[in-house]
């Protein structure tokens, strides 16, 4: 996602707005999209233009620059894909297999958002630290990876059901948020407990 790095420091404080304007600017693109593929295509150039210029002022994680190209691709796939509806899929199963992938690496995208609240990049060394982490993001990757196929299915029956989907989406966004936030203090505290 699109959430910025002030100084080599995640604002963590900051995530959740990051989350929401990377999610509206996508979901903008889709409803462009299917108005006219170019307009969409071209939101989607912008919007990763624009995480892009923001790096001049902010130091990008790794994920947030695969993130920003990952937009620009799509918004080329929806300028000469003819604006099918499936392409609406792709910005959350790009999400999905990018945090799914970074799940099995050395430092999950997660940790870079939260390490600011334990120590900056020193938390990295700490394998609970890690795993917490590992597991979280995992989550999100299931989730936006449900998203996108869910996503597939409803534009698959027409676009009457986007509506209803989109606020079933907001919520569940929602409540991880607020298991996240729960899930990253209880599962330390339960591990170093010994339970």
């Amino acid at each position: 996602m699109n959430i910025l790095v002030l100084n080599g420091s995640p604002k963590g404080g900051k995530i959740w707005f990051w989350k929401c304007i990377s999610r509206i600017l996508v979901k903008r693109t889709s409803f462009c999209r299917e108005i006219e593929p170019v307009l969409g295509g071209a939101a989607g150039i912008l919007a990763g233009s624009l995480v892009m210029l923001l790096h001049f002022h902010w130091l990008p994680t790794p994920y947030e620059r695969i993130g920003a190209f990952a937009a620009t691709v799509i918004g080329l796939l929806m300028m000469t894909g003819g604006g099918a509806l499936w392409q609406a899929a792709l910005p959350s199963l790009a999400i999905g297999t990018i945090w799914l992938v970074s799940s099995f690496l050395e430092v999950p995208v997660t940790a870079y958002y939260s390490c600011r609240d334990y120590g900056g990049e020193k938390a990295w060394k700490n394998p609970l630290f890690i795993k917490t982490n590992r597991i979280l993001t995992a989550m999100w990757s299931t989730a936006y990876l449900l998203w996108g196929l869910a996503s597939l299915y409803v534009t698959s029956r027409g676009a009457s059901g986007l509506p209803a989907f989109e606020i079933c989406v907001w919520v569940i966004t929602a409540l991880l948020g607020v298991f996240t936030a729960w899930f990253a203090k209880w599962y330390p505290a339960k591990v170093a407990g010994g339970s």
